[in-house]
């Protein structure tokens, strides 16, 4: 119990977009030869000006794509990807940490490589993008008797600066919609 309470923790306390379910979720499959299942969404932003609804607030898509998994103990990289939200992987023991492949570089590289601000964004300061390039989307640990790891991860989009947090819109929003006569 202390070790799966250990994991729940280490995986919680990673990032704030990132949990751990030691049960399976009721619409994941759980067949095949794997010990860890990570879901990865991404919000769709509500950029209107209408009221929106309960259902546009809570709108998520899959993110394909790839993703670097590093072994915390060994060093050892690996890119992974996701074709439709979901990585199914078999780890060894250890500690692990997912990332964004366009944080696997040194920061001055992440700094150059970090569109240019148009007219309506301010940018961010240097503070904020060291600590967006240090978060990690996730970390757990893979101990030798643990159950099988379930991960749902959300990376991060806004309105107008995509999945940038730290430039700031400084441009004009859309009007709001005029109220509807009933």
């Amino acid at each position: 119990m202390y070790k799966l309470l250990l994991i729940s923790i280490i995986g919680l306390a990673s990032c704030a977009s990132s949990t751990v379910v030691t049960e399976k979720p009721d619409a994941i499959d759980i067949e095949g030869s794997y010990n860890v299942h990570i879901t990865i969404t991404e919000p769709v932003p509500y950029c209107g000006g209408a009221a929106p609804t309960e259902e546009m607030l809570n709108r998520t898509n899959p993110v394909s794509g790839n993703f670097v998994l590093v072994h915390v103990e060994t060093g050892e990289k690996t890119i992974v990807t996701s074709e439709s939200g979901i990585l199914r992987l078999q780890l060894n023991v250890g500690n692990y940490i997912l990332k964004e492949t366009f944080k696997d570089v040194s920061f001055e590289q992440f700094m150059n490589d970090i569109p240019q601000s148009g007219r309506s964004i301010k940018p961010g300061t240097e503070d904020c993008y060291k600590k967006w390039w240090s978060t990690n989307l996730s970390e757990f640990e893979i101990l030798p008797d643990s159950p099988r790891l379930y991960l749902q991860c959300s990376l991060y989009r806004a309105c107008y600066t995509g999945n940038n947090p730290c430039d700031i819109y400084t441009g004009p929003y859309p009007p709001s919609a005029p109220p509807r006569d009933n």
